[in-house]
């Protein structure tokens, strides 16, 4: 059976450049800033989109990648 990705997170345009907001993970008791424009490099280890273009980094992510490298949260780094 194939693994079907459900994450949503949001790509907005600020001054130009392309940042995410992942409002989700970042909710809370208190408020996680980690996800309020996170570095696409820090993100690829958690969040995957099959567009290329959507997942910001300089080379992009196969799927087969996302899930067999290492499952590393912001903090991290």
């Amino acid at each position: 059976m194939e693994k079907k990705y459900t994450r949503e997170w949001n790509a907005v345009l600020v001054d130009g450049e392309w940042r995410f907001v992942d409002v989700y993970w970042g909710a809370g008791p208190t408020v996680d800033l980690l996800y309020l424009f996170p570095d696409p490099e820090m993100l690829k280890y958690t969040h995957f989109t099959e567009s290329d273009l959507w997942q910001l980094i300089e080379t992009p992510l196969t799927k087969s990648q996302f899930e067999t490298q290492a499952y590393l949260r912001p903090r991290f780094f």
